[in-house]
C-alpha cells in the first residue's frame, strides 16, 4: 500500500566525463538505489529535492515512480511519482506523496507532463512547509512535517512495495538529480535549474549529473553512480544493463540547450523535423525571450496556446510569429501552457504536434 506520492511530473572509477547524459530506466526491472544519501538528509532540517525528466505517459502502465524513500518495511516515506487518474485525480502529471502521523498526503501538479519531453520538479521542505514546483512554477503547496529515518532506503527509478518488494518501474529519464539541505526559494530554483552543478557548490549534499560512461555504449563495468558532492554518498545500479539506448547512459540530458534552444540546420536536416521549445524566459535579457516554431519546410500551420484552464490565449497562422509571453497586452506571469500545432509540409505530409511549454520569468 502506497501512503504518499507526489505527482508531477556514475562517474566512471577512471575520472569525471565531459558528457552530457542523462540516464534511461528501462520500466521492467532497473533502477539505482541511493540510500547512501540519507546519511547527509536525515541530519538536514530542511532541503530542496530537484531533478530534470522525460516520460511518455502513453509507454508507461502504472504511476512511474522517479524517487522514493521508503521504510524498512517497504511503506513509503516521500515519493515523487507521475500521476494515474485511479490514484491521484489526473493521468500523466506529478504527485508527492507524504507520510504524516500515520497517514499519506499530498502534493499534485495540474498539468499533463507525459510528453516526451524535458520537464524540471523541484520539493521543498522544512517543518510545516512543503511546495511543489513543476518548470519552475509553483503548483501546490502543504503544511505537513514528517521525519526521514536512518533505516529508510532510497532509490531512483522504482517504488519499494510492503515486504521491499520493488513495483512501479520508470520507463523514462532523469537528469540532474539533486539535494540541497536548504528549502530553495521559487527564485533560487528557476535561477539554478539549467545549470549543471560541479558538486562543490554551498548547501549541495547530493549531485548525480549522471555524466559518465559512453552514451549507449557498453557501460558494463560501471558499477557506482558518483555523487560529486559526497564521493561517500555514492548509488548503485540494479539490474541495469548499462549497454544500448535503454537502461543506461544516453545524449542529450535535460539542460538549457535541449529545452530552450532550437536544433541547428543538420538536426533540422529533414522536412519532418518541427522543434518548438519546452521552455522561454521573456525577461528581456535577449536570450530565450520569445518562443517561435522552427522547422525548414513548413508549407502553412496553425498554433494554438491554452492556459491551465483551457482558455485560448494564442492562436496564429503565421509561420514568422514569435510569443512574446502575452495577452490581451498584458504580460504573463509563470505559468505552464499547452500546445497544439498543425502543419502541413513542403513535402505534403501533415504534422500535429501536442505538448506543454514553461513560461519563467
Amino acid at each position: 500500500m502506497r501512503l504518499l506520492v507526489l505527482s508531477l511530473l556514475v562517474i566512471a572509477a577512471s575520472g569525471f566525463s565531459q558528457n552530457d547524459n542523462s540516464i534511461s530506466f528501462d520500466g521492467t526491472d532497473d533502477y539505482i538505489d541511493i540510500t547512501n544519501v540519507r546519511n547527509s538528509l536525515t541530519v538536514a532540517d530542511e532541503y530542496t529535492i530537484e531533478f530534470w525528466f522525460v516520460f511518455d505517459f502513453a509507454e508507461n502502465d502504472d504511476y512511474e515512480t522517479f524517487f522514493t524513500v521508503n521504510q524498512s518495511d517497504g511503506k513509503n516515506r516521500l515519493g515523487i511519482r507521475a500521476s494515474r487518474v485511479a490514484y491521484d485525480g489526473i493521468d500523466g502529471s506529478i504527485a508527492v506523496v507524504m507520510l504524516v502521523n500515520g497517514g499519506g498526503q499530498y502534493l499534485a501538479g495540474d498539468n499533463f507532463l507525459g510528453d516526451g519531453q524535458c520537464h524540471h520538479v523541484a520539493f521543498t521542505y522544512s517543518p510545516g512547509a512543503c511546495k511543489l514546483y513543476i518548470d519552475g512554477v509553483l503548483n501546490d503547496s502543504a503544511n505537513h512535517t514528517f521525519d526521514i529515518s536512518d533505516t529508510d532506503v532510497i532509490c531512483l527509478g522504482q517504488d519499494w512495495d510492503f515486504g521491499l518488494l520493488t513495483s512501479a518501474h520508470l520507463r523514462g529519464e532523469i537528469d540532474d538529480f539533486r539535494i540541497w539541505d536548504v528549502e530553495k526559494t521559487q527564485a533560487q530554483i528557476v535561477d539554478g535549474m539549467h545549470v549543471e552543478m560541479t558538486g562543490s557548490e554551498t548547501n549541495l549534499i547530493t549531485n548525480f549529473t549522471f555524466n559518465q560512461g559512453i552514451a549507449g555504449g557498453n557501460n558494463s563495468s560501471i558499477s557506482a553512480l558518483e555523487n560529486s558532492a559526497n564521493l561517500s554518498e555514492n548509488g548503485v545500479f540494479i539490474d541495469m544493463s548499462l549497454n544500448g539506448v535503454q537502461s543506461n547512459f544516453i545524449e542529450y540530458g535535460c539542460d538549457s540547450s535541449n529545452v530552450f534552444n532550437p536544433p541547428n540546420d543538420s538536426t533540422l536536416s529533414t522536412c519532418g523535423d518541427v522543434f518548438i521549445p519546452s521552455a522561454f524566459t521573456p525577461n528581456e535579457d535577449l536570450s530565450n525571450d520569445v518562443l517561435c516554431v522552427y522547422g525548414k519546410c513548413i508549407r502553412t500551420m496553425n498554433l494554438k496556446i491554452f492556459n491551465r484552464w483551457g482558455e485560448k490565449i494564442v492562436e496564429t497562422e503565421d509561420k514568422e510569429f514569435c510569443w512574446e509571453g502575452a495577452y490581451k497586452g498584458v504580460r504573463l506571469e509563470s505559468a505552464v501552457f499547452h500546445y497544439v500545432l498543425e502543419a502541413t509540409l513542403t513535402t505534403g505530409a501533415s504534422i500535429v504536434k501536442k505538448g506543454n511549454i514553461s513560461l519563467i520569468r
